[in-house]
């Protein structure tokens, strides 16, 4: 099929899938649109970026970016900050022309980011020098095939970009590793091929590593020496959870895949992993509104019409970050995180009935219970290390 008119068709069914008219069975066919017309090979790759220069980062203690913006009446105090985090951003790469991302600052992929980062990294600013790299992510369409090559791609620059991290600007300081989706594969694999065997695990104060069912087979298969949070305040541990409306088809498995020493394989079948971000347990227990400390909320459309149908990158708006205070109760259950099903915003936009996926929201939703829950497990892990 000719690349324009693949991408027409993307478009056009994208915007039907935001408005919630299209069958959740149609996005194969967007993946198929926005897949590239070429065999993936790593010499047809965009350059890799030079972590020694500023502009392969999308975030540092001393550049201005979004990981400075905040909700009204807090502060940015990243520059007098005991602990570094390392963020890695999640899938914003649509386009069909390369299987990875070139990281072009001006396209619309970039906007996506821009947002991410506002909603993500920016809770951390108020405790932690913030540190997210730009890396060449693999196209959305790799997850919807058995093409692990753009991953590994993306995964080499995420590991480069973490050792120039600790070799030269982290300087034995705590850290933290935030990360969300296709950010999480990576941050996964990270933890099991390069933090625990460089014997780093001690300086983790812990890993949200949110958005991408962690399956529980990883902590006897690779993640050895790595416990799964329990409480508030517990540190060198793991947290994911993924976010559901509690009125969602509850029947459906996961399908996604993971890199394990083996090789790459589906969470299908398996038991995952949920913690619960207003307990911070791994419990069954309901949570109840009050609490639940505060989610940001976005325009339900905005960054889709900029990104899928301009394809430039405008910039985010301050605006963005809105809190709304006692906003969900919150569940977890068989592994997933249950939610009150939302309505009229932009975390039910590009959902129906039955597909109450909030996934691009797994984070901001629990924007300032993620904020006080570090501060937290900071307190603690400096008070074990002295």
């Amino acid at each position: 099929m000719n690349k324009t008119l693949k991408w027409t068709l993307a478009v056009v069914i994208t915007f039907a899938l935001i408005a919630g008219v299209v069958a959740a069975s149609m996005r194969p066919i967007i993946g198929y649109l926005m897949t590239p017309d070429y065999v993936f090979s790593p010499e047809l790759a965009p350059a890799a970026p030079d972590y020694s220069k500023q502009v392969s980062w999308l975030t540092l203690p001393d550049m201005i970016d979004y990981a400075d913006m905040l909700p009204e009446g807090l502060v940015d105090q990243q520059q007098d900050a005991p602990v570094d985090v390392f963020y890695i951003h999640p899938t914003a790469y649509y386009g069909n022309d390369n299987w990875n991302s070139n990281m072009a600052p001006e396209k619309g992929a970039a906007q996506i980011i821009d947002y991410m980062v506002a909603a993500h990294a920016s809770i951390f600013n108020g405790c932690c020098k913030i540190y997210s790299p730009q890396f060449r992510e693999a196209n959305i369409s790799t997850f919807l095939s058995d093409n692990y090559g753009p991953l590994e791609l993306a995964y080499s620059d995420v590991k480069r970009a973490f050792e120039y991290f600790i070799e030269h600007q982290n300087q034995g300081r705590p850290f933290i590793l935030l990360s969300h989706s296709q950010g999480t594969t990576h941050a996964m694999r990270l933890l099991e091929e390069y933090i625990l065997p460089q014997g780093l695990i001690d300086k983790m104060v812990v890993a949200y590593v949110i958005g991408y069912e962690l399956p529980m087979d990883k902590f006897s298969r690779g993640l050895h020496n790595i416990a799964v949070c329990e409480s508030a305040e517990q540190t060198n541990c793991i947290i994911s959870w993924a976010a559901y409306g509690e009125t969602s088809a509850q029947d459906f498995t996961f399908d996604l895949v993971h890199w394990y020493p083996e090789g790459w394989e589906s969470s299908k079948g398996k038991d995952t992993l949920c913690v619960n971000p207003l307990s911070w347990r791994t419990d069954n227990e309901m949570q109840t509104r009050d609490t639940h400390l505060g989610t940001v909320l976005s325009n339900p459309l905005s960054f889709f019409y900029i990104n899928v149908l301009f394809d430039k990158n405008t910039g985010v708006s301050p605006q963005y970050l809105q809190v709304h205070e006692n906003f969900t109760r919150a569940q977890c259950e068989n592994g997933r995180l249950y939610i009150e099903t939302q309505h009229d915003n932009s975390i039910a936009a590009g959902t129906n009935e039955d597909d109450q996926n909030y996934h691009a929201h797994d984070i901001n939703l629990f924007y300032m219970n993620i904020r006080e829950n570090v501060d937290k497990r900071i307190e603690r892990f400096t008070a074990n290390s002295n």
